[in-house]
């Protein structure tokens, strides 16, 4: 009797783990195997070409070829500054998400646990 309950709620907890740890390989498996330094070049790079645009932008407003434009002098500055701050503002983004994850497992886990109490009482009663 033992041995079918097991069987029968074998499914549910290692659906939890297997999709648990494939979490965890999406969350890793970029930012170690694939990426490494990438992201680093990536953002001097794109600090570099801010840096480029805001000097010819400056460059055309004193030849006078184009108006006096702070704002998008600004903008420029602004996009330099979430480019040098990326890594701040991902995980601020992701705070939302690992709640909701967290929250959604312990759910998981309470309701799989209901689960085998019930399956269990339905193997004693048989």
């Amino acid at each position: 009797m033992q041995l079918s309950a097991v069987l029968l709620t074998i499914g549910l907890p290692a659906i939890d783990e297997s999709l648990d740890k494939l979490l965890v390989a999406m969350e890793t498996f970029p930012n170690v195997a694939v990426l490494g330094n990438a992201v680093g070049l990536a953002r001097i790079i794109g600090l570099l070409l801010a840096l480029c645009v805001g000097s010819y932008e400056c460059w055309m407003m004193m030849l006078g070829r184009r108006g006096m434009d702070v704002m998008k002098l600004l903008r420029i500055v602004g996009i330099s500054i979430c480019i040098s701050s990326s890594s701040w503002i991902c995980d601020a983004l992701q705070v939302p998400g690992k709640g909701l994850e967290s929250a959604s497992k312990a759910m998981a886990q309470a309701k799989n646990k209901e689960v085998a109490a019930f399956e269990l009482k339905v193997a004693q009663k048989q």
